[in-house]
C-alpha cells in the first residue's frame, strides 16, 4: 500500500552507539553523553532516494559499571513509550477534556479516563498468546474500541436465559473469546457453582459472511 500510493518510507539499515564525557561551562561535573547514529533509507513509491543520517543524545548519570551505552539507549526507548501512553490518555481517551465546568467533576473525569485505559491494558493480559497480549498493550484506544468493544451482536431475550448472538465476523472475534474463556476460567477469587442456573448463563454464537 505504502509502495503503489507513493508514500515516503522510512527503515532503520543500522545504528551505531558510542560515549563520550562532557562538561558544561559552568558545571563542577562532568557528564556521560550517548550518543547514536541512525542510518535510515528512505524510499518513496519504487524509488529509493538518498540515505538520511539521525543523530540523538542521551545525557544521563549511569555510571558505565551499571549501564551500557546500549542500555541507555533502551532506557530512554521505554521512557518515550511512557510519553505515548500519556498522549493516548489526552487524544484516545480525552482525559483533560474538563467536560463540566467544575473542578471535583473534571477531577472525577481524569480517573474514569484512567481506568478505562487500565481495562484495556487488563483485557490485554487475559489472552492467551503473548503476541497478542504486547499488541493490545501497545494498541490504541480507538482502535480498541473499533475491535473489541463495537462488535455487532443481537440480544435475544428468552424465557430461560439471554442470547447473545453476533451478526458480523471480525478478525478481533477470536482474541475476544480467548480473553473470555481466561476470565470465565479464573473468576477473579469467586467460586464458580456446581450447577449454574441455565437463566444466568450468556451464550455467544459466533456466525461468519
Amino acid at each position: 500500500m505504502v509502495t503503489q500510493r507513493g508514500f515516503l518510507n522510512l527503515e532503520l539499515n543500522y545504528e551505531d552507539i558510542a560515549e563520550f564525557t562532557y562538561k558544561p561551562r559552568k558545571c563542577q561535573r562532568s557528564y556521560r553523553v550517548v550518543v547514536g547514529r541512525k542510518n535510515i533509507s528512505r524510499t518513496k513509491g519504487e524509488n529509493v532516494l538518498i540515505e538520511e543520517i539521525r543523530y540523538f543524545f542521551y545525557i544521563t548519570t549511569y555510571t558505565a559499571g551499571t549501564h551500557t551505552p546500549a542500555q541507555i539507549v533502551e532506557l530512554a526507548g521505554e521512557r518515550c513509550d511512557q510519553e505515548n501512553i500519556v498522549g493516548q490518555l489526552k487524544s484516545g481517551l480525552g482525559a483533560l477534556h474538563a467536560p463540566v465546568d467544575n473542578l471535583h467533576s473534571n477531577w472525577a473525569y481524569m480517573p474514569i479516563a484512567a481506568l478505562a485505559w487500565n481495562i484495556k491494558s487488563w483485557y490485554a493480559m487475559m489472552m492467551h498468546r503473548t503476541r497478542d497480549r504486547h499488541a493490545y498493550v501497545r494498541m490504541e484506544f480507538k482502535r480498541f474500541l473499533d475491535t473489541i468493544i463495537r462488535i455487532p451482536d443481537m440480544v435475544i431475550v428468552r424465557a430461560r436465559g439471554i442470547v447473545i448472538r453476533l451478526v458480523a465476523y471480525t478478525l478481533g472475534l477470536d482474541r475476544f473469546f480467548s480473553a473470555w474463556a481466561t476470565t470465565e476460567r479464573i473468576r477473579f477469587g469467586f467460586d464458580r457453582p456446581e450447577h449454574q442456573p441455565r437463566h444466568q448463563r450468556t451464550v455467544a454464537h459466533p456466525r461468519r459472511r
